[in-house]
C-alpha cells in the first residue's frame, strides 16, 4: 500500500513539473529575441556632377564659285560658303583681295584680321545667319594683273579665312554668259555647251510658279549657288575644265528635282 502511495505521488510531482515547463514556454513565445542591429555604412557622398561647357561650334569657310581668269575693264563673280555645327548670326563676312600674294606656311589663325594680312580690297561685305552661302561680284582693273583673294568671316570674335585663290585677269579673256531657269519640274536649257578653259558665267532664274516655297538650291562639282527663293536669281563664275552635271534639289530636305549639265568640249 505504501508502494502505491509513494508512486501515485511520483506521478503527481512530474505532471505538476511539465505543465510549469509548458506554461513557460508559452509565455515566452510573444517575447521578441534581441538581435544586434546591422549596422550600414554610411555611403559614400558624391560629389555634384559637373556641368559640362557646350562645346564651341565648328566653322567652316570655303570658296566654292571663281573662276580662274577674267577679261579686264570687266567683272566676275565668288561665291563661299560659311559651315557652322549651330546656327550664328554675324555682323562681317567679305572676299578680301588685292595683287600681291599671300604666303601663309599654315592656315590662317583665329587671331588674324583683315588689317594683319595686307590684302588692299574688300568686296560683298555682308552680315547675316550662318551656315549660308554668300556671293560678291568684283571688278577688274583695265590693266593685266593677278588678283589674290580669300574670303572672311567674324563669328564670337574669331576671324575664319578660306584658302587663297588666285584670278588671271587679262586681255583676250573672253566671258561665256548662260540664263538658265528652274522650277520643281526640271532646268531649262539642261545642257549648257562651252570650251575647255572658257570663262563662264551661268545666271539661275528660279520662277515664281512651279516652286515650293522653300526655293531651290542648285549644286555643282564646281559651285553652289545656296537658297534661291522663286522669282529671284543668283550667278556663278567658273573656268570650264571639263564636264560635269548641276542639279537643283529643295533647301530644306535635299530632294533632288532636276538634273542638267556643263559640256566641255
Amino acid at each position: 500500500m505504501k508502494k502505491q502511495v509513494y508512486f501515485l505521488a511520483i506521478l503527481v510531482a512530474l505532471a505538476f513539473i511539465a505543465g510549469c515547463q509548458q506554461q513557460a514556454i508559452k509565455e515566452g513565445a510573444g517575447t521578441p529575441i534581441e538581435t544586434t542591429p546591422e549596422i550600414t555604412p554610411p555611403s559614400e557622398t558624391q560629389p555634384p556632377a559637373q556641368i559640362q561647357p557646350n562645346p564651341a561650334a565648328a566653322i567652316s569657310i570655303e570658296i566654292i564659285s571663281i573662276p580662274s581668269a577674267a577679261q579686264t575693264g570687266s567683272s566676275f563673280n565668288v561665291g563661299w560658303k560659311i559651315d557652322s555645327t549651330e546656327q550664328k548670326s554675324i555682323t562681317h563676312t567679305a572676299v578680301h583681295y588685292g595683287t600681291e600674294k599671300r604666303v601663309y606656311k599654315a592656315p590662317l589663325s583665329t587671331d588674324i584680321r583683315p588689317e594683319d594680312t595686307g590684302y588692299a580690297n574688300t568686296a560683298g561685305l555682308a552680315g547675316g545667319t550662318i551656315p549660308f552661302i554668300f556671293s560678291t561680284t568684283i571688278n577688274t582693273p583695265s590693266e593685266e594683273t593677278i588678283y589674290y583673294l580669300r574670303a572672311h568671316v567674324i563669328v564670337d570674335g574669331k576671324n575664319y579665312w578660306s584658302e587663297e585663290k588666285a584670278v588671271s585677269i587679262a586681255k583676250g579673256v573672253q566671258t561665256k554668259q548662260f540664263t538658265v531657269e528652274a522650277d520643281d519640274a526640271g532646268i531649262y536649257p539642261n545642257m549648257v555647251k562651252v570650251n575647255k578653259g572658257d570663262a563662264v558665267m551661268i545666271t539661275f532664274n528660279v520662277r515664281s510658279t512651279n516652286v515650293y516655297y522653300g526655293g531651290l538650291d542648285i549644286k555643282s562639282s564646281q559651285f553652289e549657288t545656296g537658297t534661291i527663293m522663286s522669282g529671284s536669281s543668283k550667278t556663278v563664275t567658273f573656268t570650264a575644265d571639263q564636264s560635269f552635271t548641276f542639279s537643283s534639289f529643295w533647301p530644306a530636305t535635299g530632294v533632288k528635282k532636276a538634273d542638267a549639265q556643263v559640256v566641255v568640249k
